[in-house]
């Protein structure tokens, strides 16, 4: 393999593995798209007709978009052996990144134009903007989308990359405004001759060597965000055993530390706050949860996002059964099947009913009304008793350990 044809052949095989799990997922992940699909135009139909005032419309329009802008993460595609091999080739690697900026910079466009869209009849409502004007603005997005990619790939690995992003940030935020606002020619112009100068200022440094623990450690934690939402739909076994100390959360474990009948109850739960981000997981599922319950009106679509909110959770903690997998310590337990099974499903019990009472406080927070929220409780009580957990004991008891 040459150097000319190394980054088409581990770009063909990142599009096989990416083809792999979409094929796997489609059916929950094409259900899923639909349901936040039509869920979200409802509520966004709903906004529109509540005629939201400009300002708040400019805020929400210019931070979606400075965001999708500034947010440059770069794929290279490259290996932690590369450090090793490729170190001596270092200086005829430019083609490949060069590559590897024009698929990140064509990849990125997607999201950047799918958000533009979604913002398009909320600027047109409020801010009296034509089609033609939004097309030269989206025109313009694409020539300050591919300048911030180039910035940040080159001050990537650099002591000040912090107050690179800044002036990124602030840059495209007021290019926004400005835009939307439909200000002064001069001082737009003005701003974009600043960014001519950051770009000349930044081709004007003198080479530096490639940071390959800095791209190997971001091209693995871009992996390992692929494997995480893939693992929402189907199991996952590219995913890294990642352990965090977190003492802060582990301590109150101790007292079960010497119980014998809680052996492996102690272990998943150290493994769920510990390790592969199951904690993570589980922490964002239960914010986002709380944001959308408690700014969705209607009382039995609360309900319904509740139990798909739990049953979601429940997905995720499924991929813990397998983290002992193939540990020969682990195994030589004297422990019997059933009891590691039940003492998994108290921890799965536990999470969703600590889940359940987060989301029951947002939801009288909401409500300000008792028995709906009541209600709700019970029937997700009923939900986890008899859909999450033999649904999750079937499908454990399938992998075995």
């Amino acid at each position: 393999m040459s150097i000319e044809t190394l980054w088409s052949t581990r770009f063909q095989k990142h599009i096989q593995n990416v083809i792999m799990y979409f094929a796997r997922m489609i059916s929950g992940l094409l259900y899923s798209f639909i349901f936040v699909s039509c869920v979200g135009a409802y509520y966004y139909a709903k906004f529109l007709k509540t005629s939201p005032s400009k300002g708040i419309s400019l805020i929400i329009i210019i931070s979606l978009l400075t965001i999708m802008i500034t947010r440059c993460p770069i794929r290279t595609f490259i290996q932690k052996p590369d450090a090793v091999y490729l170190l001596a080739l270092e200086e005829k690697l430019t083609s490949y990144f060069k590559q590897s900026l024009l698929y990140n910079y064509v990849i990125q466009l997607f999201p950047l134009l799918f958000t533009f869209l979604i913002i398009t009849p909320l600027a047109m409502q409020t801010l009296q903007t034509t089609v033609p004007f939004l097309c030269t603005i989206f025109f313009i997005l694409m020539l300050i989308k591919g300048w911030n990619l180039y910035i940040n790939w080159i001050w990537r690995d650099q002591y000040n990359s912090q107050i690179w992003f800044i002036i990124r940030f602030t840059c495209n935020a007021l290019i926004l405004y400005m835009l939307f606002q439909s200000v002064s020619v001069v001082l737009l112009g003005a701003m974009l001759l600043l960014l001519v100068f950051l770009l000349v200022y930044t081709t004007k440094q003198p080479t530096k060597r490639i940071g390959w623990e800095y791209i190997i450690e971001q091209e693995e934690k871009m992996d390992m965000r692929f494997y995480q939402f893939a693992n929402f739909f189907t199991d996952v076994p590219q995913l890294k055993k990642q352990v965090k100390q977190r003492k802060w959360l582990t301590s109150w474990l101790e007292p079960i530390l010497h119980k014998k009948q809680s052996t492996f109850l102690y272990l998943n739960t150290l493994s769920f706050l510990r390790a592969n981000d199951y904690f993570g997981i589980y922490m964002r599922l239960t914010i986002i949860g709380s944001f959308i319950l408690y700014f969705v009106p209607n009382v039995f679509v609360k309900g319904a996002i509740t139990c798909c909110l739990l049953y979601m959770t429940a997905m995720q903690l499924r991929s813990l059964w397998k983290y002992f997998s193939g540990n020969n310590i682990v195994a030589l337990y004297p422990i019997s099947h059933d009891t590691r099974i039940n003492q998994f499903l108290i921890l799965v019990f536990s999470l969703a009913v600590v889940q359940l009472a987060l989301f029951s406080i947002i939801l009288f927070a909401s409500l300000q009304d008792f028995l709906p929220v009541l209600s709700t409780v019970i029937v997700s009580i009923f939900f986890i008793k008899f859909i999450i957990l033999p649904k999750t004991k079937k499908r454990i008891s399938s992998l075995g350990i």
